[in-house]
C-alpha cells in the first residue's frame, strides 16, 4: 500500500478525504491518480485507461503521464491508454501509438516514428513550430469547410497504413512475451481474509469520518427503541400478539 501511495504521489494527501461539491478535498490531478491507485491494489498486469487526463491542465497532465510511464518501466506493466489533443510533452510518454480517423486505422506502431511516416507519403506540417501531436491531430482531422478533401486525405493515410503495416507494432520481443504470460500464469491472488481486512478496515474508516451522519443514526435507533419500548408492553401471553 505504501508504495503503492508513494509510486503515484499520493503520500501527502494519504490521510485527506477525497471530497466533494460541499467538502473540500484532494485536487483534481490527486483524483486522477487516486483512481488509478485503486485499480492497482490488485496489481493487474494490463492496465486500460480512457483518457485519463481529462478536465486536467496541461501540467497536471504531464505529471500523471509522467506516473503511469514511471510505472509502466518500473513494475514492468502494459498500459493502453486513449486520448485526446495531448500536449508534446504528454505525447514523448508514449512508447507505441495507435492512431484512428473515422473508424479507419491510420497508423500503428512507435510513436517517434508516426510523423516521419506520414511525411514519407507527402503530407507536410502547416507552420514550422508545430509539434508532432499537433501534426498528427491535424492530419487526421475533418475540416468542416472542406469535408471532401478531409474524407479523401484519411482514406490515403488508412490505405498507406494498410499497405506497410509494422511487423511488431508493441516493440515487444519474444522474451517479453513469454515473461507476461508466465507472470500472468503463475500470478497468485490475494487471500480472501487479507480482502476481507482491507475493505473492512477502508469501510470502517468512511463511516467514521461522518462523524455527525453516524451520531445522528444511532441517536435515531436509541429514539426509536425507547418510544416503541415505552408504548408497547410485551409479554408471553396471548393478548400481545398484536403488540408485536
Amino acid at each position: 500500500m505504501n508504495s503503492l501511495l508513494s509510486s503515484l504521489s499520493l503520500e501527502k494527501c494519504a490521510d485527506t478525504i477525497v471530497g466533494n461539491a460541499r467538502a473540500r478535498g484532494i485536487s483534481g490531478g490527486e483524483k486522477k491518480r487516486l483512481s488509478i491507485a485503486c485499480q492497482l491494489l490488485s496489481s493487474p498486469d494490463i492496465i486500460f485507461m480512457d483518457e485519463p487526463t481529462s478536465g486536467l491542465d496541461s501540467f497536471q497532465a504531464e505529471k500523471l503521464l509522467t506516473t503511469v510511464k514511471k510505472l509502466a518501466v518500473e513494475h514492468d506493466k502494459l498500459v493502453l491508454i486513449t486520448i485526446h489533443q495531448p500536449s508534446q510533452l504528454c505525447y514523448d510518454k508514449f512508447d507505441d501509438l495507435l492512431l484512428l480517423a473515422n473508424g479507419k486505422l491510420c497508423f500503428m506502431g512507435p510513436a517517434a516514428s508516426a510523423q516521419k511516416h506520414l511525411l514519407n507519403i507527402g503530407l507536410v506540417p502547416k507552420s514550422d513550430g508545430m509539434s508532432v501531436a499537433e501534426f498528427l491531430l491535424d492530419a487526421v482531422s475533418m475540416d468542416g469547410e472542406d469535408v471532401e478533401g478531409s474524407i479523401s486525405r484519411i482514406d490515403r493515410i488508412a490505405a498507406e497504413a494498410q499497405v506497410t503495416p509494422p511487423p511488431n507494432p508493441l516493440g515487444l520481443t519474444t522474451a517479453d512475451h513469454s515473461r507476461r504470460s508466465q507472470r500472468i500464469q503463475f500470478k497468485t491472488a490475494t487471500s480472501y481474509v487479507r480482502q476481507f481486512r482491507m475493505l473492512f478496515r477502508r469501510s470502517f474508516k468512511e463511516i467514521m469520518r461522518g462523524k455527525v451522519a453516524l451520531t445522528i443514526k444511532v441517536a435515531q435507533q436509541v429514539m426509536t427503541a425507547v418510544v416503541y419500548g415505552g408504548i408497547y408492553s410485551l409479554t408471553d401471553s396471548q393478548s400481545s400478539v398484536f403488540d408485536r
